[in-house]
């Protein structure tokens, strides 16, 4: 990838170990950067017993450098045979970072920091620190895309067309990487070109004269044929990456190239990653010092692009690369500076608020990993696709795909009323006059049993009741005509017949002292006249 090249370059630097001569096939792919197979091979003579010192050193690299933890077993030997060595806490603490060992990370780290006073490490920290707390994207789901092979694939969505990056031709030890192969594996970008898809049929976006280049990003503009993309030229002394512009022809060939020279700042290496809003007149691009990588944003006016900026809001002491517009308003990029997971993870941050860093967000598992994303892109409210060289994939570098499922929210009830209406009017009374079996039924009971019974299957009982004045027998018999006078007037008026029982408990029932030979007033006894009517719900569903 665009940005591994410098870092390696970094932190061979920093670490100040040299690789000597010798088993010289295994250290052909070490240079080339595909420490996947010089891994393997070093563990070959490891196991014959005939590996030195210093092939030590570069296995235990390898095993850093791919994430493969497996060697910690093996960096811990290296540790125990000279425990000053700094840079071995260092890839101590990544491996068991990228193990999920965080607690085991942050004390690596720490020795580590102890023995380099160069090389901050409070950002790896942290990470170790915070990363138990961030809860995953339950939603999420993350998967390979069917276009990935065993080599380096990448893709970048500009101007409603999706490109595509494979590596193609001959790397730098011999080796064939043509498109449709698959016979070996490499670690690392070599030649990175240019495809589109096309009624489902991969083709090479042709630039004559840039056959010896690697293409890491490629945009067109909207409404037009007009094309940026950057270029590494690998047959020249200095390998830097420059940012040119052309024309894309219907035939998918790149004419009229040139570079971007307005884009070029004295203090920047390589220039390269460009991506641009539709018109065209907003490009962000990454610049690479001897020290590391920054975005940086130019505006155009009257075709030519001045007015360089560096992104300070969004750039990190670590490298910051990868940057991506979507839809014009929301920019993506990666980074290796921010509290995360590992590696270049990414984060998104509206783009009229690029200059906000508290506008920042940064993306959880399993969107984010120990390993390397970056070229995020949604495609639609739900998908997005982006890079990674995550386990579990195809190869090294690979296109996946991010799929969000809507969660369900368990919303309360609408509320009907019911509960209330049945709390008011569950027991209600219905009193009558001296002597009578004719009354009124409030309205309201009955709008209320329309609206109700037929969901809630409500099932009535009327009791009559009477005072004590008057014989027994006749009391009892009173009882039951108020009952069923009530019964009657609510089937005339219900739209739901439902089950109404009635019974009559006549003078039994006294709710006072006015039972029989207590002298009571008409007001008193107007309490024991009444039909009482209790509903009871069959069924529960609100």
């Amino acid at each position: 990838m665009f940005s591994k090249y410098i870092g390696i370059l970094v932190l061979l630097s920093t670490f100040h170990f040299s690789f000597g001569q010798g088993l010289s096939f295994a250290d052909k792919n070490f240079e080339n950067y595909e420490f996947s197979i010089a891994k393997n091979l070093y563990n070959d003579y490891l196991l014959k017993g005939s590996i030195d010192q210093e092939h030590a050193e570069k296995l235990g690299y390898c095993y850093y450098i791919t994430s493969d933890y497996t060697g910690l077993t093996f960096i811990d030997s290296l540790i125990k045979t000279d425990e000053s060595v700094d840079f071995l806490w260092f890839w101590k603490a990544s491996l068991e970072k990228d193990k999920g060992e965080y607690e085991k990370a942050a004390e690596s780290f720490e020795k580590f920091q102890k023995l380099n006073q160069t090389l901050d490490v409070s950002v790896q920290i942290e990470s170790c620190k915070k990363i138990p707390t961030w809860p995953e994207m339950s939603n999420a789901k993350v998967e390979s895309t069917k276009l990935n092979d065993r080599y380096a694939n990448s893709t970048k969505f500009s101007d409603n067309n999706q490109f595509y990056f494979f590596e193609n031709g001959i790397d730098s030890i011999g080796k064939s990487i043509e498109r449709a192969s698959a016979s070996a594996d490499f670690s690392e970008v070599v030649m990175m070109k240019p495809f589109i898809l096309v009624d489902t049929k991969m083709i090479e976006i042709q630039i004559p004269g840039m056959e010896n280049y690697v293409i890491n990003s490629f945009v067109k503009l909207s409404n037009s044929n007009e094309v940026i993309f950057d270029g590494i030229d690998l047959g020249s002394e200095k390998i830097y990456s420059k940012i040119y512009s052309g024309n894309l022809s219907e035939k998918w060939v790149v004419t009229n190239v040139k570079p971007v020279e307005e884009l070029n700042q004295k203090d920047l290496v390589s220039i390269g990653q460009p991506t641009i809003t539709s018109d065209g007149n907003t490009l962000i691009f990454a610049g690479i010092s001897f020290e590391k990588n920054n975005l940086y944003r130019a505006t155009r006016t009257n075709g030519v692009y001045g007015n360089v900026e560096s992104l300070n809001a969004i750039n990190s002491p670590g490298d910051d690369c990868y940057p991506v517009i979507i839809g014009d308003t929301l920019l993506s990029f990666s980074s290796d500076g921010k509290v995360g997971y590992g590696g270049l993870d990414i984060y998104v941050i509206p783009l009229a608020q690029i200059t906000d860093a508290s506008k920042i967000i940064h993306y959880t598992s399993p969107v984010n990993s120990t390993m390397d994303e970056f070229n995020f892109n949604w495609m639609t409210d739900s998908t997005a696709e982006f890079v990674s060289n995550r386990g579990k994939g195809q190869g090294d570098d690979d296109i996946w795909k991010l799929t969000i499922t809507p969660k369900e929210i368990t919303l309360p009830p609408i509320s009907d009323g019911f509960d209330a209406w049945l709390e008011k009017w569950q027991s209600y009374k219905i009193y009558f006059g001296f002597d009578s079996s004719i009354a009124k039924v409030d309205p309201t009971i009955i709008d209320g049993l329309n609206k109700h019974s037929e969901k809630y299957g409500l099932d009535l009982k009327l009791t009559g009741h009477t005072d004590s004045q008057g014989r027994t027998k006749y009391n009892q018999i009173l009882g039951q005509e108020r009952a069923n006078y009530v019964r009657d007037e609510l089937n005339s008026k219900l739209s739901t017949k439902g089950n109404i029982e009635t019974l009559s408990i006549g003078e039994n029932g006294i709710i006072n002292n006015c039972t029989n030979g207590v002298k009571c007033s008409d007001k008193e006894h107007l309490e024991n006249r009444f039909v009482e009517l209790v509903i009871t719900p069959k069924k529960t569903t609100r």
